[in-house]
């Protein structure tokens, strides 16, 4: 059978029996049939089938990971690993050279939501990227540019609320003029606003992360505390930290806040490096201790490590990667019973990299079979840019 017979033969099914197929294919396949015909294209860019497709997406557990590793070549490059494609304990890295472009450069703060990434740098430049489809939105700034009296400290972080279906993104920035610290905080819808939006919050945030329609902008070193914004209502209320983290070191702090099971999470290794504790809040609002023990083999190559990050997965899995000499390794363990460790070597990594801060999250879970928001979604002013890679 012929490529055109075969194509005439799959659009002559039942359109309900496509629309079941469709919204269970991954992104990189619906991509694909975009192309097919004029149904496919209707098809796949109507935002009710986004929806559908990006919900059943949801309930699957990722299987990849973004590793975004400094180097001494260029500022940062990306690589994505398949957690499912692991061959005698061996797992390939890609490298994702969509993100080699300068524009990805210096935007060294990084968040994964829902498959997407938000970057952003301190002068408060920010994008939103889906690296699967290789397909970017550069943001507006903030303010004007920055003058050369000042030192600038910003972070940024993509929100989704489930009720509007709109990405939003939330924005921090603390400029330092001649010894004084200006807080701002800001919010952009996409697709709706043209410029940013200033909003109050009482701290200024060191790490942030979304989990179900709320961000977490967490600040360690200070007041401690944990702000919890809603996307939807714009509004936030103040958490307590872990009562045991409360009296601990800043440096034992600045441990990865991860989601884990759907919930906030911080993560630590004890320091005879024999268990990984868990901190979880709670549906209750409470926290909750959970400790792993590490296995007995395991436990020398983890105090050799010269850095470490931690991420989690929908389906209750810590996955933690190392750096050991010349070699990155990933562990992977579940969140509660049974607790069975999986290690990984990741071969493909060629470059010379500098010693990782894990404080830079080097490690996310990619949702690969979610979408990037809807055209209507990027309906953004001329001068907001959308490119499509090929």
């Amino acid at each position: 059978m012929n490529t055109s017979t075969s194509i005439n033969s799959a659009t002559s099914l039942p359109q309900d029996i496509l629309y079941e197929i469709f919204t269970r294919l991954s992104v990189k396949s619906i991509v694909r049939f975009r192309c097919v015909s004029k149904f496919c294209y209707s098809l796949v860019n109507n935002s009710f089938f986004a929806d559908v497709h990006r919900n059943r997406s949801l309930t699957c557990p990722g299987t990849s990971i973004l590793l975004r590793l400094p180097s001494k070549t260029c500022q940062q490059v990306f690589y994505i690993v398949n957690l499912t494609e692991e061959n005698h304990g061996k797992l390939q890295a890609h490298r994702v050279r969509y993100m080699d472009q300068q524009c990805f450069h210096n935007r060294v703060h990084l968040r994964c939501t829902k498959g997407l990434i938000c970057l952003a740098n301190d002068d408060g430049d920010a994008a939103v990227c889906n690296p699967i489809i290789r397909q970017h939105v550069s943001l507006p700034r903030t303010r004007p540019v920055r003058p050369s009296t000042s030192q600038n400290f910003a972070s940024a972080v993509l929100g989704f609320d489930s009720v509007s279906e709109r990405y939003k993104v939330f924005m921090s920035e603390l400029r330092c003029i001649h010894g004084r610290g200006d807080k701002k905080h800001w919010v952009l819808t996409l697709g709706e606003d043209e410029s940013w939006r200033e909003i109050i919050v009482p701290n200024y945030p060191e790490t942030s992360l979304h989990i179900d329609g709320v961000i977490y902008l967490i600040n360690w070193t200070v007041k401690r505390e944990i702000i919890a914004f809603n996307v939807g209502a714009e509004e936030f209320r103040t958490l307590p930290f872990p009562r045991e983290l409360r009296h601990r070191t800043s440096s034992v702090l600045r441990s990865p806040w991860i989601e884990v099971a759907g919930r906030l999470a911080a993560v630590t290794v004890d320091h005879q490096w024999s268990r990984v504790e868990v901190w979880a809040l709670e549906k209750s609002m409470e926290w909750e201790k959970y400790m792993i023990p590490i296995p007995l083999e395991d436990r020398e190559t983890i105090r050799k490590a010269c850095s470490m990050d931690f991420t989690g997965k929908c389906n209750g899995e810590i996955v933690m990667l190392i750096h050991v000499g010349e070699t990155f390794l990933i562990f992977v363990t579940a969140f509660g019973t049974p607790q069975v460790w999986r290690k990984f070597e990741i071969c493909g990594i060629h470059d010379r990299f500098i010693c990782l801060d894990r404080v830079q999250n080097a490690i996310h879970i990619i949702e690969e079979n979610v979408f990037f928001p809807s055209s209507k979604t990027l309906n953004f002013q001329s001068n907001i840019l959308t490119r499509r890679i090929i």
